[in-house]
């Protein structure tokens, strides 16, 4: 039945690749063709522990990096998938800017693949990162959110949409590290309503981690508020 239902809406509703722009085979769930998958460079080897940057795949274990050991940040844990470049790159940039919903299978692909690996975060409180109420009119949505659901879901856990983003900031990409830490400062703080519980295991959920301001200024905001179990994830990291 799954097949007959698969081939009446490709031919009525082709599927592309999302890189490459081949046809995807009707039995190929996804955007995702096999040939650019195996392009897809996932993020299995060394990471460091604090916050899932990729790193040599001989690297020892519970190894921290050079900017975690610099800034000692607010967070104990994080995970991320995949380098932000080609392909990975394009994913985010579709998710983030052309509502990429339609990528869902292929992110609760990507989970499924690192589920022994997101057992860590099994039954922990999912936190997006919030975007201003006006960037959120502009996009329509907010990604960190988007994500927050598919990856509670996958790890048994539940979104609470704890933080606000106070005020409008201009936007990270092209800002030294310097200035990204200076244009998040004291922009987070917790809804009234919502309090931190010390047992609890909040895990902040982003789109790409660059040099981590944003997460760690969202860290330190649950940190104050009394939590004391704080990981981050992230799609990419670039």
């Amino acid at each position: 039945m799954h097949a007959l239902w698969m081939n009446f809406l490709d031919f009525f509703f082709p599927r592309f690749c999302m890189h490459c722009r081949r046809p995807m085979p009707s039995m190929h769930d996804g955007f995702i063709c096999h040939l650019c998958a195996k392009a897809f460079i996932l993020s299995d080897g060394g990471c460091c522990q604090r916050c899932g940057r990729p790193m040599l795949p001989e690297a020892a274990e519970n190894l921290i990096c050079a900017d975690c050991l610099e800034v000692n940040p607010s967070f104990q844990c994080g995970i991320t998938l995949f380098p932000y470049k080609g392909i990975g790159k394009e994913f985010i940039h579709l998710i983030k800017y052309k509502n990429g919903h339609f990528l869902k299978y292929n992110l609760r692909a990507l989970f499924k693949k690192f589920t022994s690996k997101l057992s860590v975060f099994k039954g922990g409180t999912f936190v997006p990162v919030p975007l201003h109420y006006l960037r959120h009119w502009q996009r329509g949505f907010n990604q960190s959110e988007w994500i927050a659901n598919l990856l509670s879901q996958h790890c048994q856990g539940k979104v609470k949409n704890m933080l606000v983003r106070r005020r409008y900031t201009r936007s990270q990409t092209h800002l030294t590290r310097e200035e990204r830490k200076v244009n998040v400062s004291n922009v987070f703080s917790l809804k009234k309503r919502d309090v931190c519980t010390p047992h609890v295991h909040y895990v902040l959920v982003d789109d790409v981690f660059t040099t981590g301001a944003t997460l760690n200024a969202c860290a330190g905001t649950l940190q104050k508020g009394g939590a004391q179990r704080i990981s981050i994830f992230t799609l990419a990291h670039g």
